[in-house]
């Protein structure tokens, strides 16, 4: 009986995590591959460009984009892309908003991390009209602090190819009703650093933006995109999961294998095997053995603990991955 509580509790929790979280996708660096991103780190005359996660930065976790110095024709580029959006017209984004926080750059007009998007002209016209958002234009300068911008109705949209400036996303469109986010081979035709469209970064397209991208250091918490209405919010940063309390009888349930992209699991059991320093098997009595990681860990048999990690429930055995700090020794073994 107590099984079946514990499944009902978490189909109900999952399905509400997935409600709650739906229209948000968290992302680490290593979390975007697997949903259509990628990191550009490009060095200009100087090493050290580089794209990294900063924790509780000024209060959030988020990405840092951290180009270094930018001369003609040698350019620095720290960005992330996709080209997930490749064919999507410019009229059909709907929402684009950013938090970023500016923290240096050369000169007296450097940017913050921003929007850089390569456009055609239109769908059957392929001149370029790669177009940036700079947002500290027409508005104030907001350094060292974390700023929510609109980038449709605020700052400037630059297309550097023709020269042309913007105030709002409106009236670019007005220019340009058709234009629209080229394929990732068009892009990189076009040498756009990243090879994709869609891109949120610190570095110059041409030289003509160097006076905005070098050495412009910042950070990016999220930004939302909305195409025809349906909004977007990429996170930078990992997803906080709740923690439920599980039994190694019910690692093989079916819902498991949606709870465990929603929840990370606290098991209790006794140690019946060890690999020092590498893994545990837990017993917890319900005739399920469940193996728990954690580099550095050691703990001997007989030995009662309360672990909690992420579940791996396709494993075999099924795996808890958890580490020497989620771990607890509950009672040593007992010596006859």
């Amino acid at each position: 009986m107590k099984s079946t509580y514990f499944v009902v509790a978490v189909l109900v929790l999952a399905f509400a995590v997935s409600a709650a979280s739906a229209g948000t996708v968290f992302m680490k660096l290593t979390d975007l591959p697997g949903n259509g991103w990628k990191v550009t780190a490009i060095e200009g005359p100087e090493v050290g460009t580089s794209v990294s996660e900063k924790l509780n930065w000024a209060g959030a976790n988020a990405f840092q984009f951290s180009p270094k110095r930018s001369i003609a024709d040698n350019r620095s580029w720290a960005g992330i892309s996709t080209g997930s959006f490749a064919g999507i017209k410019a009229s059909q984004i709907t929402t684009l908003t950013i938090r970023s926080y500016g923290t240096e750059g050369d000169g007296t007009v450097w940017q913050p991390p921003t929007f850089q998007f390569a456009f055609q002209k239109a769908p059957d016209n392929e001149s370029n009209r790669n177009a940036v958002w700079l947002p500290w234009i027409n508005q104030p300068r907001l350094p060292g602090q974390w700023n929510e911008y609109d980038a449709l109705t605020t700052g400037q949209w630059y297309i550097p190819w023709i020269g042309a400036r913007y105030a709002t996303f409106a009236d670019m469109l007005a220019a340009y009703p058709d234009l629209m986010l080229v394929t990732d081979a068009t892009a990189a035709g076009w040498d756009v650093p990243s090879g994709q469209s869609f891109n949120v970064a610190s570095g110059a397209l041409y030289n003509e933006m160097n006076q905005y991208f070098s050495s412009a250091r910042g950070v990016v918490d999220w930004i939302d995109v909305g195409i025809d209405g349906e909004v977007t919010r990429f996170d930078f940063k990992m997803r906080v999961l709740p923690t439920v309390v599980m039994r190694g009888a019910n690692a093989l349930e079916p819902i498991m294998n949606n709870a465990k992209g929603n929840f990370k699991f606290t098991m209790y059991g006794k140690i019946i095997d060890s690999d020092y320093y590498s893994y545990v098997t837990i017993d917890d009595g319900s005739n399920r053995t469940i193996k728990v990681t954690a580099a550095d860990f050691v703990g001997a048999p007989g030995a009662f603990i309360r672990a909690t990690g992420r579940l791996n429930n396709l494993a075999d055995p099924p795996t808890l991955t958890s580490s020497p700090a989620d771990i607890e020794v509950l009672a040593d073994p007992i010596i006859p």
